[in-house]
């Protein structure tokens, strides 16, 4: 199965400062071959997008 990582879980392998119980536990997580590494995603949030005009338990079924 193909797994997602998280950049923060890379980034926190990588650093030197992090703690060594941390990055063997992240290890066969990042070390997977089949693994694919996610990167940061920016997304504004917008509250009212895409809701009908009087929210989201206004819409006739």
């Amino acid at each position: 199965m193909t797994l997602l990582l998280d950049s923060s879980l890379w980034i926190d392998f990588t650093r030197s400062r992090s703690p060594t119980a941390l990055k063997q536990f992240i290890a066969p997580f990042v070390l997977d071959p089949q693994a694919h590494l996610a990167e940061p995603v920016a997304k504004r949030h917008d509250p009212g997008a895409g809701l009908p005009a009087g929210g989201p338990n206004s819409a006739q079924p």
